[in-house]
């Protein structure tokens, strides 16, 4: 069922105020029938729920593709029809805002097992399309409201190595990469994703120069006024996913 935008609003009050973070002790948030009650249809420690999840595949000639677009310009998307998640991205949504309210941080859904199926089920897209990287539990949530004024992060490299072409493989693919998967759909208008491919960032691979009076990454890739036609905007659907390295601004 489609949920309004005022459902995914984090200035509403908690639905149970004695499950509020202010209330609880410590013996309570170990508890996993806690969590179980702040965020109903997602499970705890069931292992019933795990057991059955394999990881998702994608056909070879895909993979081979993504594989590509990741090597050649640090970045491809996968669309939500290539993509069975175990569970609803809008009950993932509802969760994060369902937090919030109760005086959680976003990334608090890592404490539910869905979570951890759908790093599962990527896994193996993941390993295929950047060289065999696994999850190395860098794993986050974001709650990114457009109406509060958030705009998500300004432009930045997730990594800066002393060493950045000993990071990429001798085939060219990254030793770290990063899946993101919107709950939401993700547009121009609320912050989605805006990227500037390879091939137009002198830096991406060889690295950024060190001295002071360098101009800085994002200048260095946007010298003129024409160079802004190499931004690309990202929107993305819900239960979609975005692929990207580490050097990919």
């Amino acid at each position: 069922m489609a949920r309004k935008a005022s459902q995914y609003r984090v200035d509403q009050p908690p639905e149970w105020p004695e499950l509020h973070a202010s209330r609880q002790k410590l013996h309570d948030i170990l508890d996993p029938t806690y969590w179980s009650q702040l965020c109903p249809g997602l499970h705890v420690e069931q292992q019933a729920c795990c057991s059955a999840v394999e990881p998702l595949q994608l056909p070879e000639t895909r993979v081979e593709d993504v594989k590509q677009q990741v090597n050649c310009a640090g970045v491809a998307q996968l669309n939500p029809s290539e993509l069975f998640w175990c569970v609803k991205p809008e009950m993932l949504a509802a969760a994060v805002v369902n937090l919030i309210r109760h005086g959680w941080p976003p990334s608090m859904l890592l404490a539910f097992d869905e979570v951890w199926l759908i790093i599962h089920q990527a896994s193996v897209i993941m390993a295929a399309t950047t060289g065999g990287n696994a999850c190395n539990m860098d794993i986050l949530a974001w709650y990114v409201d457009p109406a509060n004024g958030d705009a998500g992060f300004s432009p930045h490299r997730d990594r800066q190595p002393d060493d950045s072409p000993a990071t990429f493989r001798a085939d060219g693919t990254p030793m770290y990469a990063t899946l993101w998967l919107p709950l939401t759909h993700a547009t121009p208008d609320n912050s989605c994703l805006y990227v500037i491919p390879r091939f137009a960032d002198p830096g991406y691979f060889e690295g950024d120069p060190e001295d002071e009076s360098a101009p800085d990454p994002l200048t260095a890739a946007l010298p003129n006024k024409e160079a802004y036609q190499h931004i690309r905007a990202l929107p993305a659907a819900p239960g979609s996913a975005v692929i990207f390295t580490h050097r990919t601004i």
